[in-house]
């Protein structure tokens, strides 16, 4: 599985890369910009990400900003609704304001901050579910379940 996070801490960088690593390939970017170009480079070279998690607060290009131009790039590309990639984004906001915005710029989970390896892996279980119907969820299963054992 191929992930993408953007995150401008760079200790929040080595959590998510340490607790992703198990799933599969994780990219880091340090702001939006650098998070919307790898999702161009990945998508044009037919191998794009499975899961993008979105720090709301970066410099250079937020989170929402760049959960729209990730949108809009699957609306060029003509990606049906149900193929793309699944948002998560993470944040210290917890208003109702932030997750309103982020449900409509098009993010399919949130994640608040500090990460914990347990909501984490609660919602990596819960995107499994959901999205049964491709093979590359049921290796999330199968990692869960095996390092719950």
């Amino acid at each position: 599985m191929k992930i993408l996070v953007a995150e401008d801490d760079f200790s929040s960088q080595i959590l998510m890369e340490e607790l992703l690593l198990p799933f599969g390939q994780v990219k880091i970017a340090g702001n939006g910009i650098e998070a919307v170009d790898a999702f161009k480079n990945y998508h044009s070279a037919k191998t794009p990400f499975d899961i993008v998690f979105l720090d709301i607060m970066m410099p250079r290009m937020d989170g929402y900003d760049t959960l729209a131009q990730i949108r809009k790039i699957e609306k060029d590309a003509l990606i049906p609704f149900e193929d793309r990639v699944v948002v998560v984004m993470l944040t210290t906001l917890h208003s109702q304001d932030s997750i309103t915005k982020s449900v409509y710029e098009g993010c399919d989970w949130y994640i608040p901050k500090p990460i914990r390896k347990e909501t984490l892996y609660g919602v990596l279980e819960k995107i499994a579910k959901s999205e049964e119907n491709k093979d590359i969820f049921g290796e999330i299963k199968k990692i869960l379940y095996n390092s719950n054992a």
